[in-house]
């Protein structure tokens, strides 16, 4: 441990703000919260976003505490060969900043494997590694949507071009980790499956939410408003990147069912991301578009809390995804949640106490389930509570920050 009794972790950043994933938010989560007894030196770029109209200021980063520091090493657009040119500013900059600050270890997030080179080039340093989903994983429910790859966003089309290079990688990248946190136990025991790492090498440590800032009834913006009084009837929202494993396709069929049950439902979807395929398929069914909306990108820290106190229903179809943010945050936000049966979502939903699930990829009964919480807002409410209460008592980002302080400490005991 380094003088004054702090710890020092690297902590590597691809995306960090704007946010446009999972990985952002997760980041952003953890820097905000982690004991002021840890000194943290973020590695990070600037996003590009061509859907946020607001400019990406530093100022943005202000509530990070000063024991944050963080080093914006390039602009990057959100593009596949992007996160190369990230791997080798770490391969750069984490030796020459370690000589200064001498870290006590480096966190990392799986994809998209920013410290590789140090780990090829065997840089010697304390390591512990996030993984939110593998390539192998995520490149078989890419292609299992059945989209097709004109309807591939633009990563996910590299990701299936390249995926037996990746592959290759990917078990290079595990066999040279050591040390893992995993935010469910089922990415725990998909790590043992797939890549024979031993459960004592990895620490589950679930993901967390600020439950004061994502509450019932958050304060909406004009621009959240005024989706809401456009809408005119019960809204399914859906929130995420607009990629084929998020499920948006299965949400889109089933769309004609629930509208014919309910005729003024209206959906929203937001996110960034390329909407096109899932327009022409809604242009196709002949909805009619005073039934839908498409957002586009919208500002997590400005607007994404109102945005979820419009919504009757909030949908999660996902195909595959780890122990997602998003439907955390609307469990916080005290709405009737509908999520697929699938990773690590049953470890936070328990069916018909706080939410619903149904099998992925069955637009009949995602469409059943809507109807029955619009419907029904009894049994809304209620799963609603339940779904805060779960989130008070298990799924705080302080206990998520905590735990993962928790687990610096284990792998540099075992280092």
């Amino acid at each position: 441990m380094c003088e004054e009794n702090k710890m020092k972790v690297c902590f590597l950043a691809p995306e960090l703000y704007p946010i446009w994933g999972g990985g952002g938010t997760y980041a952003i989560a953890l820097l905000k919260y982690l004991p002021k007894d840890v000194e943290i030196y973020v590695l990070a770029t600037r996003r590009k976003v061509p859907e946020d109209k607001t400019a990406s200021k530093e100022s943005a980063l202000s509530f990070l505490g000063d024991n944050i520091h963080v080093y914006n090493l390039a602009d990057e657009k959100d593009t596949f060969f992007s996160h190369a040119n990230f791997q080798r500013l770490c391969y750069n900059w984490v030796p020459k900043l370690d000589k200064e600050h001498h870290f006590d270890i480096i966190h990392s997030q799986h994809q998209p494997m920013s410290d590789i080179l140090l780990k090829l080039m065997s840089k010697h340093f304390c390591y512990i590694t996030t993984v939110h989903e593998t390539f192998s994983r995520r490149n078989k429910a890419i292609k299992e949507s059945n989209v097709g790859f004109e309807g591939f966003e633009s990563s996910e089309k590299w990701m299936v071009s390249l995926s037996l290079f990746l592959k290759t990688i990917e078990k290079i990248y595990m066999r040279k980790s050591h040390a893992f946190i995993s935010p469910s136990r089922w990415m725990q025991n998909m790590l043992h499956e797939d890549f024979n790492i031993p459960p004592s090498n990895v620490r589950t440590v679930y993901n967390g939410v600020d439950h004061r800032k994502f509450s019932p009834g958050s304060k909406r913006s004009d621009f959240i408003q005024k989706i809401y009084d456009d809408a005119g009837g019960p809204i399914v929202l859906f929130s995420g990147r607009m990629i084929s494993t998020k499920g948006i396709h299965v949400l889109v069929k089933a769309m004609p069912k629930v509208i014919r049950e309910v005729k003024d439902a209206h959906f929203v979807f937001t996110g960034g991301g390329n909407s096109r395929p899932y327009r022409q398929m809604i242009n196709q069914m002949k909805i009619p578009s005073r039934n839908y909306n498409f957002v586009g990108y919208v500002r997590d820290f400005e607007d994404l809390p109102g945005l979820y106190s419009i919504a009757s229903v909030f949908a999660a179809p996902t195909l595959y995804e780890n122990f997602p943010f998003r439907v955390l945050e609307n469990m916080s936000c005290q709405n009737a949640i509908v999520a697929t049966k699938i990773v690590g979502i049953p470890e936070m939903i328990t069916d018909e106490f706080n939410g619903l699930l149904v099998p992925p990829s069955n637009s009949d009964k995602l469409a059943e389930k809507i109807v029955e919480l619009i419907n029904d807002r009894a049994l809304a409410k209620k799963l609603g509570q339940n779904a805060r209460r779960t989130v008070e008592e298990q799924f705080t980002v302080q206990t998520f920050a905590n735990k993962t302080k928790e687990a610096y400490t284990w792998a540099m005991n075992n280092n």
